[in-house]
């Protein structure tokens, strides 16, 4: 099987910068995770939400990554959100105990809904 080369698309919402992660998120897609992230800050954006529901695969080394922004992130104040993780991925985020530091939604629109209400 071919890797998926991962694109990062950074879509804009009146609540938060949404970063969508499609195709195998690896340590290959550490420069352009990272550089969303930073650009959504520097727009402003104190909320950032991952969504998840088009990245094919998730290896350690993308699960490193994913870390590593939300650490950044909790450090400086900001939310983060995630959205669309399958249910295999939600089993291995809770065994790294990544899913304590972020806030975890079925889908984009009910991460978003969460925000209106809030």
């Amino acid at each position: 099987m071919t890797p998926a080369t991962l694109q990062v698309v950074t879509r804009r919402s009146d609540h938060a910068a949404i970063i969508e992660l499609q195709g195998d998120v690896n340590s290959d897609g550490d420069a352009a995770i990272k550089e969303a992230y930073r650009s959504a800050v520097a727009e402003g954006y104190t909320t950032i939400l991952f969504n998840l529901s088009q990245a094919a695969y998730i290896n350690t080394s993308g699960i490193s990554v994913l870390i590593t922004v939300v650490m950044q992130a909790k450090k400086a104040g900001q939310k983060i959100l995630v959205s669309g993780v399958s249910a295999h991925y939600k089993k291995v985020f809770d065994l790294v105990r990544f899913s304590t530091y972020v806030t975890m939604f079925d889908t984009e629109d009910a991460a978003l809904a969460s925000l209106k209400s809030a």
